[in-house]
């Protein structure tokens, strides 16, 4: 049996798992995606007073929970 034959019979036997990880991964960057666009959406940029503050206020908890979760 050749290397070659080897690797795609393991790759095979692996995919179920694997697929798990990738799915759980694609999911997890679209989560990330979503709240680091919050940020940019023109509708929370248009507030302003109070609601303005807590925005900047949740901006930046989001970019923080962002730094930690890529850490």
């Amino acid at each position: 049996m050749t290397l070659v034959r080897l690797a795609l019979k393991n790759i095979k036997s692996s995919l179920r798992d694997y697929s798990v990880f990738f799915l759980t991964l694609v999911i997890a960057i679209s989560v990330f995606y979503a709240f680091n666009a919050i940020e940019g959406q023109t509708a929370m940029m248009g507030l302003a007073g109070e609601e303005g503050h807590t925005v900047e206020l949740l901006q930046g908890a989001l970019t923080g929970v962002s730094l930690l979760v890529v850490v």
